[in-house]
């Protein structure tokens, strides 16, 4: 049995089918447990999720109710999989039991995520490519999107997000690092329409296209970025976006100045794994 969080919940069986959690508040109470398995979730922390600073007087009694039937759904979905319960009863609260510490998709991401950063280090850039493509194709949105949410899925869904954007990043690095310069330009086109003010991406955009020969379209890119930093937050791009846009200017049109462009840009975050 494997859980899907990066969009829709859903619970995958042994056959490949997929099924739902349950009914609103049951799946949001599994969810909450599923962002951190094989850790100890505390009752206080779930009827902060399932009710945030509005908890009915039976709210303790409700929240084991929708433990209960989460219980029981798990059971009938992985039943014949797994010889011990899926979901715990601890002393301060509840926990789920998964065997594969890949058993829910964001672990896998996060474990593929950091495969690629560390086979970047080694300098093996293709394979670091095939593990950014598997991880990138995992996510289907934004954490279980399907159902509502309080202030902790809240603030995981956050973090999530941030990490997805830190592995776009990466994926970048690596696709730059193979010398895929003309590939990656729709790809940053596309990160700079959804992120307008990740002037990281912006300055991949602008160092892609000076090294495609493209060097108008990198000044208009160039001045794209000034008019959103400028108007919307009164801001002016980054020394290093300047000093990129010295070698633009430069009389180089096929991209071949003695300096890189990529030189003179920061590199990009490192992905953190959620602790184990």
């Amino acid at each position: 049995m494997r859980l899907r969080l990066l969009g829709p919940f859903l619970v995958v069986t042994a056959d490949g089918t997929a099924h739902t959690p349950g009914p609103p508040k049951v799946a949001q109470a599994l969810a909450l447990l599923a962002t951190q398995p094989g850790q100890v979730v505390g009752s206080d922390t779930l009827v902060r999720e399932l009710w945030r600073e509005s908890p009915p007087r039976t709210a303790l009694a409700t929240a084991q109710t929708h433990i209960h039937h989460a219980r029981r759904r798990l059971d009938e979905l992985s039943a014949g999989e797994t010889s011990r319960p899926v979901l715990i009863t601890c002393p301060s609260g509840y926990m789920l039991h998964l065997e594969d510490h890949q058993a829910t998709d964001v672990r896998e991401l996060e474990d593929l995520v950091l495969r690629a950063d560390a086979e970047l280090g080694r300098g093996d850039a293709e394979t670091a490519a095939a593990h950014m493509k598997r991880a990138l194709a995992i996510r289907r949105g934004p954490l279980v999107s399907n159902i509502p949410v309080g202030h902790v899925l809240a603030g995981r869904r956050a973090r999530l997000e941030e990490l997805y954007v830190q592995a776009l990043e990466l994926h970048i690095e690596i696709t730059v690092r193979l010398g895929r310069y003309r590939e990656v330009i729709p790809e940053l086109r596309l990160l700079v329409h959804d992120h307008p003010h990740h002037e990281w991406f912006h300055g991949h955009l602008i160092a892609a296209l000076h090294r495609c020969g493209r060097r108008t379209e990198a000044l208009q890119a160039y001045r794209a970025l000034e008019r959103i930093l400028g108007e919307e937050l009164g801001l002016s791009p980054l020394p290093s976006t300047r000093r990129l846009m010295d070698l633009v200017l430069e009389p180089n049109p096929d991209g071949s100045a003695a300096e890189p462009p990529w030189s003179v840009l920061p590199r990009a975050g490192r992905p953190a794994a959620t602790p184990r």
